[in-house]
């Protein structure tokens, strides 16, 4: 297999799927003990993203305990 198919191998076994149920807990479970998450994109500014940004922001703040919120180039979130 040649490196760019290793590449998208990779990505493809770590993207996930808004069809998949699973998929939004995975996400909020993989900061782990984190202190700080950054929320960047790649967008400047769709809807879907701010949509899918303060639905990982308000699991953050209930599931792990967030408690403030930052805005610039990446969006901060730090307990």
């Amino acid at each position: 297999m040649n490196a760019t198919k290793k590449l998208i191998t990779s990505i493809q076994s770590e993207a996930g799927s808004f069809t998949d149920p699973f998929w939004f807990d995975r996400i909020i479970e993989a900061d782990g003990k984190a202190k700080f998450v950054l929320l960047g994109e790649a967008s400047h500014g769709t809807s879907e993203f701010y949509t899918i940004r303060a639905k990982i922001s308000k699991e953050l703040i209930e599931r792990k305990g967030f408690n403030r919120c930052g805005r610039g180039l990446a969006f901060l979130l730090y307990s």
